[in-house]
């Protein structure tokens, strides 16, 4: 523990001196746990017992994982569960009691450990890996514990070195079990995946994308945010993950929006002949167009491709409408400086709601700013 500005009448039995930031206090351990031969019962699930590692003596919970007793002379794998933070490592020895006798002790395996489920197979094979494992292999299992990981969160998880850490992370690389998801060179930052995590990772964003296209095959793709949030990802790790993928075709992304790559909209014969009717309608009443049926599919399709400008809820233009109407503000602009809601609804021929929704749309757009009741182009009467 860190023992950085402690008095002496501070010190604890167990407290240890250890560099800072390598150390973390543990509370959860997994452990490979040994009975002592002369118990006169098995040891029992659940049961509350005194552990000893080093000098630390610390009140805790004794759960079985792989049994629901331990036999006299019998080992299982268990998880301690203390009232009170101790000094561990990865190797260490332990010893656990009762208020009368030596119950048992091991080996601490994990000293950062999360809950597990009891008679979990995959909980049991990583901990016995573990125990057995080269640092390439704990660096690995800790990786797919909690992927995506940084380095300096991989480092600190972990009993060993920082420099072993490294080395480890940077062989694993080389042999394509694990990837930098920014690539070379690793730094404390970067964030990594195994193999088979980034795998299985692919596999549900791949279907998540076949499942969207299936509801809205108009839409170009499944927007970016709705795809991080299905995925469970925070915004650094899935920009990362949206590049790698990229950049290998897994995937297109093209306006806000991710799609597989072979995807392409493709509307069926009623919904050519809607779209046709549609463009007909809004283009025989260019600057007062009728309100679009409720065809968001329909009306996303047909913004993606050029067709029309949909600038507010209900109001969607035809393309060649628009840019015509933008084109008379900016040369009003450039002529008088200013323009006011009552001026472009007049010079368009409009009602206010639709010189009120093209004006808001050139805000956004920053062709125009709002200056009071007036607009000003942006840049000046230059622009």
């Amino acid at each position: 523990m860190n023992l950085t500005g402690l008095a002496v009448e501070e010190l604890e039995r167990g407290m240890v001196l250890a560099t800072p930031g390598w150390l973390r206090p543990a509370t959860v351990l997994d452990v490979r746990l040994h009975a002592v031969r002369y118990l006169r019962r098995p040891l029992r699930h659940n049961i509350t017992v005194t552990f000893h590692t080093g000098s630390a003596e610390v009140e805790g919970r004794l759960l079985l994982l792989d049994r629901d007793e331990v036999p006299p002379g019998e080992a299982a794998w268990a998880q301690v569960r203390l009232a009170a933070p101790v000094a561990a490592v990865n190797g260490d020895r332990f010893v656990i009691r009762d208020p009368n006798d030596t119950l048992g002790g091991g080996r601490v395996v994990d000293t950062q450990a999360r809950r597990h489920r009891r008679f979990h197979a995959a909980t049991i094979d990583k901990l016995e890996a573990m125990e057995r494992g080269s640092p390439g292999e704990v660096v690995l299992m800790a990786v797919a514990a909690s992927e995506p990981v940084t380095l300096r969160e991989l480092a600190s998880g972990l009993d060993l070195a920082a420099a072993e850490v490294r080395g480890a992370v940077e062989a694993t690389i080389e042999s394509g079990d694990l990837l930098a998801l920014d690539g070379q060179p690793l730094t404390e930052g970067s964030l990594l995946f195994s193999a088979a995590g980034l795998a299985a990772l692919t596999d549900r964003m791949t279907d998540a994308l076949a499942e969207y296209h299936r509801q809205s095959p108009l839409r170009r793709g499944m927007p970016r945010e709705e795809l991080r949030s299905r995925l469970r990802l925070d915004s650094r790790a899935f920009d990362q993950l949206v590049a790698l993928w990229a950049g290998r075709g897994d995937v297109k992304e093209a306006g806000g929006s991710v799609s597989h790559p072979e995807h392409e909209p493709r509307p069926d014969a009623d919904q050519q002949k809607r779209a046709r009717e549609l463009l007909a309608a809004l283009r025989a009443q260019p600057f007062s167009p009728p309100a679009p049926k409720d065809e968001d599919d329909l009306l996303s399709y047909l913004e993606d491709r050029g067709d029309i400008v949909w600038v507010d809820e209900g109001i969607v233009f035809a393309s060649e409408a628009y840019r015509e109407m933008v084109e008379r503000v900016v040369a009003h602009l450039k002529e008088r400086q200013t323009v006011t809601l009552a001026q472009v609804r007049d010079l368009l021929g409009t009602s206010r709601k639709y010189a009120q929704a093209l004006l808001e749309n050139m805000d956004q757009e920053r062709i125009t700013r709002r200056v009071g009741d007036e607009r000003v182009l942006r840049g000046g009467v230059n622009r």
